[in-house]
């Protein structure tokens, strides 16, 4: 790209004034090919576990502690790889979250007891908690700030994505060979992923200028076809190298509240998303309902927020965070409260249903795109682990504070009211981070005037 005038844009000014080119969309693909690894992974275990149980000789607590390890690496995955993505580049991290996956999805199908399948799936998920950082971080500051958005939720949607496929070729293969070959296959995808990135993904620019590493820089932008300089010198003002963000950053120089805020999002809208992919069958068969209706009822649930998940960041990015989100979770508390106060009828379950599938993906991607908005790049990483950890959490405890609810003998309308108050707690913090983002704008304008 050609500037008049002995000045160059800054990094993020030449991103931004960039047009979206080959280059740009084959970044944002293979992003999305390695958020699709953790859709992939995650029904692996679920459509395999009777074989698993009945060879291993499983009871349902071993089996379920087994999808929990995954789940809790997943957790902790996120928060560690964040803060390394910080310090040692998004594309290293990406490649090494992918050869754990490739090397620990291959040995689950060599366990030969309990306590090797909960190592195993722990680290597998590790790597799979710890490439969506990443990844949604490096999609984001490739991405012009006019379609950051959609770069952003169109990468996450990824995961659904991998979700659906796996399905589909993991129950054909459940159905004709050893269900060994589930994990065989489900190794040898994140290893051809490690060579895409490795191959076809450059690191962050932004990562790159902050560190210091010009020469790199200069390559960077030549090849993303944004070095202007006809010398091929890079004159862009260097910061003093990152030494790598900490945790704390996130709290400090009047982030903490802005921080705090985009937890809670995470937690609440994350934490919806599990309780009704784990609950609602179960909830609408103690209302009448068949166990069918339960079963497609979700299904109708997974498509609206797979749908919505690709489609939420172009909203976003023409209206707005908070006016994209606080509409499309307070739909869904809504909806919830609908089906506390109303007789099931199917039709209307399965219509409500669309609109809580909406609202999750909605949430969910809306939360990762408010979090590169309101982070900086240094601590961008870094905010999304702490984010998707969070989400994580809450997405372990909810599912078992809501059993404790039903299992006390509290009323289907109770429920649906428990469910109901997380869309519309995380509507709250969304309300609140846009009204205190407006207030930290109107004090750096008064400070200038």
């Amino acid at each position: 790209m050609k500037h008049r005038g002995s000045k160059l844009p800054t990094v993020s000014e030449a991103i931004d004034q960039s047009p979206l080119t080959k280059q740009h969309w084959t970044i944002f693909g293979v992003c999305m090919l390695v958020a699709m690894l953790d859709g992939w992974d995650t029904q692996s275990i679920g459509i395999v576990a009777p074989r698993l149980a009945s060879e291993l000789a499983l009871n349902d607590t071993q089996l379920g502690a087994a999808f929990s390890s995954a789940q809790l690496g997943a957790t902790i995955g996120a928060l560690l790889f964040g803060r390394l993505a910080d310090r040692f580049g998004r594309r290293p991290l990406m490649a090494i979250a992918a050869v754990l996956v490739a090397l620990f999805t291959t040995l689950t199908a060599l366990v030969h007891g309990y306590a090797d399948l909960l190592a195993v799936r722990f680290v597998a998920g590790v790597g799979l908690g710890g490439a969506i950082p990443c990844v949604l971080a490096l999609a984001s500051e490739y991405a012009p700030a006019r379609v950051r958005g959609m770069a952003v939720t169109t990468v996450f949607a990824g995961y659904p994505v991998g979700a659906a496929i796996g399905g589909l070729i993991n129950a054909c293969l459940v159905a004709t060979v050893d269900w060994r070959m589930v994990f065989y296959v489900g190794g040898i995808l994140p290893a051809l992923t490690v060579l895409a990135v490795l191959v076809l993904v450059p690191e962050s620019l932004q990562f790159l200028r902050a560190r210091g590493l010009t020469a790199q820089l200069a390559l960077t932008l030549d090849r993303m076809r944004l070095h202007a300089d006809s010398e091929g010198e890079v004159s862009l003002p260097v910061a003093s190298p990152n030494r790598g963000a900490s945790i704390f950053g996130l709290f400090a120089a009047g982030m903490g509240m802005s921080t705090l805020l985009l937890l809670a999002v995470y937690f609440f809208s994350y934490a919806q998303t599990k309780m009704v992919s784990a609950w609602f069958p179960s909830i609408l068969h103690s209302g009448g309902l068949s166990l069918s209706v339960g079963a497609i009822a979700l299904s109708v649930v997974n498509v609206g927020s797979a749908i919505a998940t690709a489609f939420s960041g172009g909203l976003i990015d023409r209206f707005g965070p908070a006016p994209t989100l606080v509409p499309a979770l307070g739909a869904s508390a809504a909806s919830l409260v609908l089906f506390a106060f109303f007789p099931a009828r199917t039709m209307a379950v399965y219509a409500l249903s669309a609109v809580v599938g909406v609202a999750c993906g909605i949430g969910t991607s809306g939360a990762h795109v408010l979090a590169v908005r309101a982070l900086p790049s240094p601590v961008r990483s870094s905010g999304l682990g702490l984010g998707l950890s969070v989400g994580r959490f809450g997405q372990v405890v909810s599912p078992l504070m809501l059993g404790m609810l039903m299992s006390s003998g509290a009323s289907r309308s109770s429920v649906y009211l428990a469910i109901a108050a997380l869309p519309a707690a995380a509507a709250l913090a969304a309300s609140l981070l846009a009204l205190n983002a407006a207030q930290c704008r109107l004090r750096r304008f008064a400070k200038r005037a």
